[in-house]
């Protein structure tokens, strides 16, 4: 989905930045508000973003857009990242869709491996 990042599974700053320009080059889907996302550091506006993208998606039940990383919105995160594995897909096996989720973006590095591929 991104490009030129590392490979690590860490939500590391330069991550962060290019989801940021990702959720702002599809604020279409993902804009909740009329203004883009600014700063490289994640914070609740850039997760109700992510939130109101996934739920363009309609991969599932649809997310609150209240700014705090769940299970359910890894979950569905999961679900977009495997739909669309000829980009994200750094391993030949697409990410689970079952068992613990939580910890949010730190918590679940296969997730963010995919997002960084």
């Amino acid at each position: 989905v991104m490009s030129a990042l590392d490979i690590s599974g860490e939500f590391d700053i330069a991550t962060q930045s290019e989801l940021r320009k990702f959720l702002n080059d599809n604020w279409k889907d993902a804009g909740y508000r009329t203004k883009h996302l600014s700063g490289s550091k994640f914070n609740a506006a850039h997760i109700k973003a992510v939130q109101t993208f996934l739920n363009a998606q309609t991969l599932g039940p649809v997310l609150p857009i209240d700014g705090h990383e769940s299970p359910e919105m890894i979950k569905l995160l999961r679900k977009f990242l495997n739909k669309n594995w000829d980009k994200a897909g750094f391993r030949p096996k697409k990410l689970s869709l079952t068992g613990k989720m939580d910890g949010g973006f730190q918590g679940n590095r296969g997730t963010v491996k995919a997002l960084q591929h």
